[in-house]
C-alpha cells in the first residue's frame, strides 16, 4: 500500500480475502497485488518447496482463465518481476497451485481502489 500510494496509487490492504474474489476484481479492472509461496508457485524458477523456508513473493494478478461453461476458475495468469528472461515475466498458473501457494503465504493481498484498466 505504501509503495502504490508514493506512486499516487490509492490502494488498501485486502488481505485475508479469497483468491476468487480477487480475481473478480482483477475482471473488474482493479489492480491486485498477491503475496505468495514463491516455490510453490513455480518451483522450476525457485526450487521444491520447505515448510519454513522463507520464500514469499508478490505477483501482479493480470487475468483469469475459466470455464467457458461454468464459470469456474481453471488458470490465473501473473506477473512476476524475478524472472531471468522475458519468457519468466508472465505465468499461467493452475487454480489448485496458485491457491495453494496464496494460502501458504496467509492471503496477502492489496487492490487498487480505482479502476486502472
Amino acid at each position: 500500500v505504501g509503495i502504490l500510494s508514493g506512486a499516487g496509487v490509492d490502494s488498501k490492504d485486502t488481505s485475508g480475502t479469497s483468491l476468487p474474489d480477487l480475481a473478480n476484481l482483477v475482471e473488474q479492472g482493479h489492480g491486485v497485488i498477491i503475496g505468495v509461496s514463491a516455490c510453490t508457485y513455480c518451483p522450476q524458477m525457485y526450487g521444491h518447496y520447505f515448510p519454513g523456508v522463507a520464500d514469499g513473493h508478490a505477483l501482479v494478478l493480470e487475468s483469469v482463465v475459466r470455464d467457458h461453461k461454468t464459470g469456474e476458475i481453471i488458470e490465473y495468469i501473473v506477473s512476476d518481476s524475478n524472472g531471468k528472461t522475458r519468457d519468466d515475466a508472465c505465468h499461467r498458473v493452475s487454480a489448485k497451485i496458485l491457491e495453494k501457494a496464496f494460502s501458504r503465504k496467509q492471503r496477502v493481498s492489496v487492490v487498487t481502489n480505482d479502476v486502472i484498466w
